[in-house]
């Protein structure tokens, strides 16, 4: 592939290769660039997709996975941004709300009350800005249900890395737990109970799921991708369930 895909699959393979033992992460086995082409040969997970609905099983599996990642990455945090030249936090993809406020784009579809939380939502946007600028940790900043392999044994790994960059571990955690919005299970005790919320600042879930469903809520009102039909129903859909969250945490 060439492009972009191909730079992001070259910069996979750089990450691969550097992260620590205890990451459950593919090994890397091999790479090859010819020209602007990008083959990377990974380890092979056998395993699938964590069901959904979610189950309390691979749930519990996959925060296991995101926890045992941030701590591997405890004592590595330095050697891999030098080494892998990682970028800070990017707030362009949460900054959706904001965009609207300037009226760079307008107010997507959503549920009744936005148009009047505008304000806020801007707000917390803005504080999620803060919190990844002011990070000195690390974040895989792109975690998502389809990014998650549970094996035969029921053990989560995460794939797809080549987003890595300094941020708070906490907003994987979210990236994760708000596909679960709606189906039984306890988020806020999940993530206030996860060893990334430790020293979180208290709006974090907030800040995070309104970053998260301003990059969806602007991203489905996209022209339809003729390579992926769906993606832009998934994107509508996963805007709902953030916001939903948020909405049930705010009280709106």
């Amino acid at each position: 592939m060439g492009g972009q895909v191909a730079r992001w699959y070259a910069r996979e393979g750089e990450i691969l290769a550097a992260l620590p033992a205890g990451v459950p992460a593919p090994k890397l086995l091999w790479s090859v660039r010819v020209h602007d082409h990008v083959v990377v040969g990974a380890q092979v997970i056998d395993g699938v997709m964590p069901a959904y609905p979610w189950t309390k099983q691979d749930l519990e599996a996959s925060l296991e996975a995101v926890a045992t990642t941030a701590e591997a990455f405890t004592s590595t945090n330095t050697q891999l941004r030098d080494a892998l030249a990682l970028p800070g936090w990017d707030s362009t993809g949460q900054n959706g709300w904001r965009q609207v406020a300037a009226g760079a784009v307008p107010m997507p579809p959503g549920p009744r009350w936005l148009t009047a939380r505008l304000p806020e939502l801007v707000a917390l946007e803005t504080r999620l800005e803060g919190y990844g600028g002011e990070a000195t940790t690390l974040s895989h900043n792109d975690l998502r249900l389809d990014n998650v392999v549970i094996d035969a044994h029921g053990a989560a790994w995460l794939t797809d890395w080549n987003h890595l960059r300094i941020g708070p571990p906490w907003f994987d955690t979210v990236s994760l737990l708000f596909s679960a919005f709606g189906q039984g299970h306890n988020l806020d005790r999940l993530f206030t109970q996860h060893p990334t919320a430790l020293g979180a600042p208290g709006d974090a879930v907030d800040a995070a799921l309104a970053g998260i469903g301003g990059y969806y809520s602007i991203a489905a009102t996209r022209d339809p991708v003729e390579s992926s039909p769906f993606l832009v129903a998934h994107w509508r859909y996963s805007a709902g369930l953030a916001l939903g969250w948020l909405a049930a945490r705010q009280g709106w």
